[in-house]
């Protein structure tokens, strides 16, 4: 088990090295690239639109409203980089398929870790404004990292899923990127499923991103209840989803070598 994790960790920290080679600014990017999008749109829905988010503390202000959108675009981010890279993920690396023998259900673990390492960064920052606005440290945001595991383990099992898919149909890797964009607008990162049309809330409630945005927003912003009952239902489904995929990926694996 001890050489595994090594050889994931590996794997994660030359993934993440090869994305931040020949940049100035390192691991910064990491953090530049959602503070601007979260600059860019509390802009747009805050101060242009008018919006204000319901249940943020008035003593928080627009922090807050600003905050709630910055905690739905983390989750986003976290399901938008695994939709977009798992179908290319084989194709990446050919030589680990044609030339090594390696454990090939591994690398969706690998990149799902290197993609959680940005989460726990920008959940770093997300808990810190928090505090800095609210002007204290609720141990209720310890949570943060609970929140998302649900969502991290039906993540690898949409890996191990779209990563033989992205070998045997090459159109997929065109197809989930428009989705993720879609995703963005039909996840309740903008805006709260209770603000929206009745007609419209089972759309978004059935959405796997939106209990995750809302524990999270719960658990570092005090915006509603954490519902523990949710989560193990959510945990026990995304694991079963996950062993059927790890299969249904071991099934394809023996027929890499030969699409690439």
């Amino acid at each position: 088990m001890k050489q595994r994790l090594w050889m994931m960790w590996q794997l994660s920290r030359r993934d993440l090295i090869a994305r931040l080679r020949g940049s100035r600014l390192g691991l910064a990017w990491l953090l530049i690239t959602p503070l601007a999008y979260l600059c860019a749109y509390a802009f747009l829905f805050i101060y242009v639109l008018k919006s204000r988010w319901p249940g943020v503390p008035t003593e928080t202000g627009t922090a807050g409203s600003a905050l709630a959108i910055y905690a739905g675009l983390i989750v986003h981010s976290l399901a938008a980089e695994a939709m977009v890279r798992a179908p290319g993920l084989i194709r990446e690396q050919p030589h680990l398929v044609t030339k090594v023998a390696f454990p090939l259900h591994w690398l969706p673990v690998s990149a799902l870790t290197t993609a959680l390492i940005q989460t726990a960064l920008n959940l770093a920052v997300l808990v810190a404004a928090a505090t800095l606005s609210r002007g204290t440290f609720d141990l209720r945001m310890l949570l943060a990292p609970l929140a998302l595991l649900p969502l991290a383990i039906g993540l690898l099992a949409l890996f191990w899923f779209l990563v033989p898919l992205g070998v045997f149909v090459r159109d997929s890797t065109h197809v989930v990127g428009p989705l993720a964009t879609l995703l963005l607008f039909f996840s309740p990162v903008f805006w709260p499923v209770e603000a929206l049309p009745d007609a419209m809330r089972g759309v978004f409630s059935a959405n796997p991103l939106t209990l995750p945005i809302q524990w999270i927003r719960s658990a570092v912003l005090g915006l509603g209840e954490f519902d523990w009952l949710a989560w193990s239902l959510y945990l026990a489904i995304a694991s079963l989803c996950a062993m059927t995929a790890l299969a249904f990926f071991r099934r394809l694996g023996p027929g890499f070598a030969n699409e690439l």
